[in-house]
């Protein structure tokens, strides 16, 4: 999983462009405006040259690469220190500004200093609603902020060289993919996500649930077929039990042989049973926030044409629904594509 971060950020993150303010109708914005928008033109630009090149499914946390490949964004941040030189941090617009900070922490896989910055995105998060009470892009990255940083610290941990010891990594990846699937759920019910940018960073949001959920995945997936914790439901038939496995392999006479067997069988079962299970609900998380071209597109399409037939922007999204749908059984993919 060592191509992970880097396309994971780039699948995810190219939108993160935090220009959840909302449009000005007057004729000139305000100084501090006009300034806060020339800083998002720098953060998009900057990602753009170091993350939208990336390739490959599954991220990585960059803090675990060479420091020499470690992406920055160095003018980024010069353009944030300028903007509080000038205009200070308590304005209404700054509270943007914290967020994209606190982001960029997390984009690089720098964990620690963006949970440093948790209890500041929180105080931010109040300027962050818009004045017809919907949902900004900013607000649902501060509202799950610490979400993100619960994910993306154990899978920096897990991917680490070497890798660290996680305790509960699975269920802690499930919890914060959950919390960020029911919120983003409950919003797009409630309407509160009808705007282009609060749409663009609740698919952002349900992209990196699915990504944890990937991670949460494996972990299951070591720990039943290794280990035989495969939190069958009491009474499964298909559950491969110790004594059902045991039946199973009898006639296997070599301890390394029955070990082979039983691991077979969980495997068989994890593989058929669970994980279509867990990739159909990530796949339709992600799926609230492509509309039906797109999820066509994602379908029915060959990787290339999709290239072709989307923005940068929206690719990635694509690419990991499609990744989704691609590994589901038939029977769970009714999609009608043209012959």
């Amino acid at each position: 999983m060592q191509r992970f971060l880097l396309s994971f950020l780039a699948a995810v993150i190219p939108v993160i462009s935090l220009s959840g303010c909302e449009s000005i109708k007057t004729p000139a914005l305000l100084p501090e405006k006009q300034a806060l928008a020339e800083v998002h033109d720098v953060y998009r630009q900057e990602f753009a040259e170091l993350f939208l090149s990336g390739q490959g499914e599954e991220p990585q946390c960059l803090a675990n690469l060479p420091s020499a490949n470690q992406p920055t964004f160095s003018r980024t941040r010069s353009a944030i220190r300028a903007y509080r030189v000038r205009f200070g941090s308590k304005q209404a617009e700054a509270a943007h500004l914290t967020v994209l900070d606190a982001m960029m922490h997390l984009q690089v896989g720098n964990v620690g200093l963006a949970r440093l910055l948790e209890s500041d995105v929180e105080t931010a998060k109040g300027n962050l609603v818009s004045k017809t009470g919907r949902f900004t892009r900013d607000f649902l990255f501060a509202e799950h902020f610490g979400a993100l940083i619960e994910g993306w610290r154990v899978v920096c941990d897990l991917t680490a060289t070497p890798a660290k010891e996680v305790e509960r990594a699975a269920e802690r990846l499930e919890t914060a993919a959950e919390e960020i699937g029911d919120g983003l759920t409950e919003a797009a019910k409630s309407g509160q996500l009808a705007e282009p940018d609060a749409d663009q960073g609740a698919i952002y949001l349900a992209t990196t649930a699915a990504i944890f959920n990937v991670w949460a995945i494996k972990e299951r997936g070591q720990l039943c077929i290794e280990q035989g914790m495969c939190g069958c439901e009491a009474g499964e038939s298909a559950c491969p039990s110790a004594t059902q496995t045991a039946t199973a392999c009898a006639a296997e006479t070599a301890a390394l042989d029955r070990l082979e067997c039983h691991q077979n069988l969980r495997r068989d079962y994890f593989n058929e049973m669970v994980k279509p299970e867990r990739y159909v609900g990530s796949r339709d998380l992600i799926g609230l926030f492509l509309d039906d071209s797109e999820k066509k597109l994602a379908n029915c399409a060959a990787a290339d044409a999709m290239t072709r037939s989307t923005s940068s922007s929206r690719l990635r999204y694509l690419s990991w629904y499609k990744f989704f749908h691609e590994r589901l059984p038939a029977a769970s993919t009714s999609e009608a594509c043209p012959s």
